[in-house]
């Protein structure tokens, strides 16, 4: 009886352990600086991205230069799709959120207040490109901010939250939601 318990911990734990390897949000390699630029036009391009992780329904890409950090969402949802920055959580993460409506893009760059969120001033800003598209029943969300106002001399982690909606409003609650964190190099 104790070998079958013992067995069946351990097949428990080889499990575990093999889920969270394939869902670790970062990649063996960890987010390095490189020379390549993404192109920032609300379409992810194969290869347009050095790292590349899958969600429920939402995939994250992201990409370094020394001065950029690029980011692309592409969520399964017509709604809105939001990054943020700077936290794993709402609360202090500065927050990016864009959608399509009526045929037009819409976005706010937010900072998280406790679960809520409120508009920043403009210059607080750190986007220098941004773009959201949506097709397919597919919304995306590309944007590229300064690397300087979210990573600091020597910083070895990058913690972020990302999260989608069915729904096109700036206050609707989300369908999905993650914080994670990401290697730098």
């Amino acid at each position: 009886m104790r070998l079958m318990i013992a067995m069946l911990c351990l097949v428990v734990l080889s499990g575990l352990l093999l889920y969270n390897c394939g869902n670790s949000p970062q990649s063996a390699e960890g987010l390095a600086v490189t020379a390549h630029t993404p192109q920032i036009d609300g379409v992810v391009a194969q290869d347009e991205y050095g790292f590349k992780e899958e969600y429920a329904g939402l995939t994250l890409y992201a990409a370094r230069r020394q001065e950029s950090v690029f980011f692309a969402l592409v969520a399964q949802s017509t709604g809105w799709v939001s990054i943020g920055v700077g936290s794993k959580v709402m609360n202090d993460a500065h927050i990016i959120i864009g959608f399509i409506k009526d045929g037009q893009p819409q976005f706010k760059e937010q900072i998280g207040v406790g679960h809520g969120h409120e508009d920043l001033a403009v210059t607080e800003s750190l986007i220098t490109d941004l773009a959201v598209k949506e097709a397919d029943n597919i919304t995306t969300l590309e944007v590229e901010v300064r690397a300087s106002g979210i990573i600091k001399e020597g910083q070895k982690e990058l913690p972020i939250i990302i999260g989608f909606s069915g729904q096109d409003s700036f206050t609707s609650r989300h369908s999905f939601r993650k914080g994670i964190v990401l290697k730098l190099k």
